[in-house]
């Protein structure tokens, strides 16, 4: 971080210690001087204002200790504040203080009695069960921090690393534990175990977060601390990224594709009877003991699923699912410098690529009384990329579950009644495709037999109320030109809820984040965080009555308020006017600009980046940072102390960032671009752009125009060079998904469809080389597990075979993203160097 971004993360910081009764909280900062201060908030009463007087308490520290305290300096960094008393209790010099109305100072014996339940003293194993729940780990530190997950076993694994600065949004479950620590040292900073909420913010700061609930150092758990009794299964991160334990690299993830550790096993014994799996087949053991098969068909290769037995609440039906196993599809790799020995090592991967076998899930449904099968038409669930469980009606007339056909072209809510009948209780389809792998979420409402559901019918992604009975069967909930990104929390008892939305008020852009109230039935619709200026995000109180609202934009620091929900009344924490700021020479935001697409009318939304020395009357040459995948969209929207963009900007370049057509959380018109059309990436509209904002920036010299991205952006910026090559004119590609047929199957299946067909080969890049007039950089690591790296070699052969120079960075023993970082990232800054800053003026 720059001075100025340390002065501005030091001021607009608002980690909130919430006091018992949950109205009120205290928080750290520094004032615009320097000075750290504490400062008391009452929600209720709407009241801002220094908890106490820090200089006093430190004047008296000194008097008493002897210890030389700086004006600046801070001595403490957690207080326990009883507001009834006016009195505050802290440790400072390993020794406990108290300081009351009076001013005074005095060394106190008492007991803390103020925690946050999200903290613990000592490391504990994940606790399985829960719901699931979005948790936003903020790093206000000076150092990176890591974040690692306590198995149900007890072992740490690794999974994100966050810089200074910076945020990662991780998706787990309630009962989760998370080490968070220093990644240089190992230091731990909190034991974070997520609450039973939809959405939480951990903010770690210099100080140790676990003082909030401990004066010593978090126990970690000891190899002879761990447990056994639970599966040792890894909780989903999100459903694109994630990070190896082993290897320290981006890894993706499918969230129907991996384990779901929050579940635990279904009720496969029912008033006395019992259906269990034996060598493959179904079973019933009855109330006097006795065992019957229910099946003779199992093997192997089509055995009953133990996980996936469901008994009707009366105990006369069960519905088992029946299973072919997913085909095997070995990926090999090659460890060539391996570190233990001198001879290569072989790696096998098990990696479904498109066109592949999927497991294909049968229920099938049986009469436990009859002790017979009852026949049922899979028609309306045949050739299921994945099937879903939704249970049995209360009253036990009829089993739910969810169908999402191979293609994705359909998605089905089916039920199956006693008598073995399969009817529709929800359908969606579409010429294109349903974005099931971000936007399918439904919550089922059992005490009303209601279904909250999620569909992008209407052109956007809104929110139904279904009658699972099919009596009109489908309300909705929200409505507009919006998104509706992520269901908070579920009150069914008022029968609302809170969601995340993007763009729902006017004036700011599409990608803007809102927490909204709405009933189930649509009314009482009511934006909470309304203010338009940016993208908000939010900390509820331990009893959601109150929020810390805080809004930014990449050119705004963020602007903090405390919201009472109900009553609508709030007061103002912390913020920096940008307009006081401008003149500092450190003082360089990103850009927002805003353009047409490719049809003149669409606007796309950007950034453009200058360097720290810009001068306007040179000319710069742009490079574009390009992450096209269509699962999200990726250009920042918040206001941020870390930027790999200004790095590259420093190094003589305007760098720029925008999403285009085929990219996420726009209209479904917009979205469905990329639809069997992969090797698109927006590049029209990113063009576009481009020339929009040259024309008014005479700075921006884009008859030098480079771009680089990794993974789904490597696929893009080699095909800005083979599809675009009179505007892009030099293009740096990291572990490239070159060919959409060799990478996996869930990602790619979900834009390109199934089966495999012309348009995998049309968005090759192999298939393209012949057009390539520019300069090409590919880098690859040998053990990348998350995009197969023969995709990167691959498109090498079709480049010999085409006689087209290139260059390769091969990195022996790396894995995803190796061009982020070291040798392989100042081989990029060396190549743009060459081809891009040559003519600079």
């Amino acid at each position: 971080m720059t001075t100025l971004e340390r002065r501005i993360a030091d001021q607009t910081r608002v980690t909130p210690h919430w006091l018992p009764g949950n109205e009120s909280l205290w928080y750290l900062h520094k004032t615009p001087a320097g000075r750290p201060e504490f400062v008391f908030a009452d929600g209720l009463n709407q009241v801002r204002r220094p908890a106490f007087d820090y200089e006093n308490v430190v004047v008296e520290l000194k008097r008493l200790t002897g210890i030389d305290i700086g004006q600046d300096e801070l001595a403490f960094s957690w207080i326990e504040l009883d507001t009834e008393q006016n009195d505050i209790r802290f440790q400072f010099d390993g020794k406990k203080w108290h300081c009351g109305p009076d001013g005074n100072v005095q060394e106190w014996d008492g007991e803390f009695t103020q925690k946050d339940p999200r903290f613990l003293d000592e490391e504990i194993p994940s606790v399985g069960g829960g719901d699931s729940i979005t948790v936003n780990f903020v790093n206000l530190t000076t150092t990176t921090v890591s974040l690692t997950w306590i198995s149900f076993a007890g072992e740490g694994i690794f999974y994100a690393r966050i810089e200074a600065g910076a945020s990662s949004r991780l998706g787990t479950y309630s009962g989760h534990v998370w080490r968070i620590a220093e990644e240089s040292t190992g230091n731990v900073k909190a034991i974070y175990q997520a609450p039973n909420a939809g959405f939480d913010t951990v903010f770690i700061s210099d100080a140790r977060t676990n003082e909030l609930s401990s004066l010593n150092q978090p126990r970690i758990l000891a190899a002879n601390d761990i447990a056994t009794t639970e599966p040792d299964t890894i909780a989903a991160i999100e459903h694109v990224r994630a990070i190896d334990p082993a290897k320290k690299e981006v890894i993706s993830l499918a969230s129907h594709d991996v384990e779901d550790a929050s579940s635990h096993p279904r009720e496969t014994a029912r008033a006395g009877r019992e259906v269990y799996v034996s060598a493959h087949n179904l079973y019933l053991r009855d109330l006097d003991g006795s065992e019957t098969p229910l099946t003779t068909d199992g093997s192997v290769n089509n055995a009953f699923d133990r996980g996936r037995i469901y008994i009707s609440p009366t105990a006369q039906f069960v519905v088992a699912w029946q299973y072919v196993p997913e085909q095997e599809h070995i990926v090999y790799l090659v460890e060539t410098s391996p570190s233990d020995q001198l001879q290569p090592k072989l790696q096998r991967h098990q990696y479904l690529k498109p066109g592949d076998r999927v497991r294909v899930d049968r229920p099938r449904l049986f009469h436990l009384d009859e002790r017979r099968e009852v026949s049922t038409d899979n028609s309306l669930f045949a050739n299921p990329y994945y099937l879903r469980d939704i249970g049995w009606s209360k009253d036990g007339q009829e089993y739910r579950f969810i169908f999402n056909e191979r293609g994705h072209q359909h998605l089905r809510v089916l039920a199956i009644t006693q008598d073995g009948t399969v009817r529709v209780v929800v359908e969606e389809s579409s010429n294109t495709f349903i974005h099931y792998s971000q936007k399918t979420w439904w919550r089922w409402l059992q005490d009303t037999d209601e279904l909250l559901w999620a569909s992008e019918r209407s052109g956007y992604n809104h929110l139904y109320l279904v009658d699972m009975k099919g009596e009109n069967s489908l309300r909705p909930i929200t409505q507009g030109e919006w998104n509706v990104f992520e269901v908070e929390t579920v009150d069914e008892e008022q029968r609302k809820m809170w969601i995340k939305a993007y763009g729902v008020l006017e004036g700011g852009e599409p990608y803007y984040a809102y927490l909204v109230r709405v009933n189930f039935d649509g009314s009482d619709f009511h934006v909470i965080t309304d203010n338009n200026g940016g993208t908000h995000t939010w900390d509820w109180s331990p009893d959601r009555r109150y929020l810390l609202d805080s809004w930014s934009r990449v050119d705004c620091p963020p602007q903090t308020t405390l919201r009472n929900v109900d009553a609508d009344r709030s007061v103002f924490l912390e913020g920096i006017d940008p307009e006081t700021l401008v003149g500092e020479p450190e003082w360089t935001p990103p850009e927002r600009f805003t353009a047409p697409g490719r049809d003149g009318e669409t606007p796309i939304y950007g950034i453009i980046v200058r360097p720290a020395n810009f001068d306007a009357n040179k000319s710069y040459p742009v490079i574009e940072d390009i992450y096209a995948g269509p699962h999200d969209f990726f250009t920042p929207k918040a206001y941020s102390t870390s930027s790999g963009l200004r790095d590259w900007a420093n190094q003589g370049y305007i760098m720029v960032k925008m999403d285009g057509m085929g990219t996420c959380w726009r209209s479904k018109a917009f979205h469905d671009v990329c639809y069997k059309n992969i090797k698109d990436g927006g590049l029209p509209d990113r063009i576009a752009w481009m020339k929009a904002a040259a024309s008014t920036r005479p700075w921006m010299d884009i008859s030098r125009v480079g771009i680089f991205g990794g993974s789904a952006g490597g696929q893009n910026a080699a095909a800005a060079v083979l599809h675009h090559g009179d505007f892009y004119k030099a293009a740096a590609a990291d572990c490239g998904c070159h060919d959409n047929r060799m990478d996996k199957i869930w990602w790619n299946e979900q834009w390109m469809s199934w089966p495999v067909d012309q348009s995998y080969v049309d968005s090759s890049n192999a298939t393209h080389v012949a057009n390539l007039t520019g300069k090409l950089m590919l880098l690859c690591g040998e053990l990348d597990t998350n995009v197969d790296p023969a995709s990167t070699m691959q498109l090498v052969d079709a480049l010999n075979k085409a006689g087209k120079d290139y260059e390769l960075v091969w990195v022996p023993g790396g894995g995803h993203g190796v061009g982020g970082s070291g040798y392989p990232l100042r081989r990029q800054r060396d190549f743009f160097r060459r081809h891009l800053l040559s003519g600079s003026q």
